[in-house]
């Protein structure tokens, strides 16, 4: 099981939103389950981001020995470091 995240705003109205997916096998297929989106009303402080993605974790009693895939930018890259450990962090290589 893995994870990922990302920030995106919707351009039409400029709402920002975070989301967290999970990612596992299942009989050898790829599976993904959008687990959580919030829609950000706070500056998207790595502190804000990492207790969203924290709380979350914990109301669906995950525990993942993986990693958590997301883009290089600042803030969401210091809430999962700082959150989970930097041996969680693994940047896309899309970005």
């Amino acid at each position: 099981m893995s994870l990922t995240t990302d920030i995106w705003t919707e351009s039409l109205n400029t709402v920002s939103y975070l989301d967290l997916t999970i990612h596992f096998l299942m009989k050898n297929e790829h599976k993904f389950v959008i687990i959580g989106v919030i829609e950000l009303s706070e500056r998207h402080t790595a502190e804000y981001l990492k207790n969203w993605l924290l709380d979350l974790i914990s109301e669906w009693n995950i525990y993942f020995e993986n990693c958590i895939v997301l883009d290089n930018a600042a803030n969401i890259k210091k809430a999962i470091i700082n959150g989970f450990g930097i041996d969680k962090y693994l940047p896309c290589f899309a970005h």
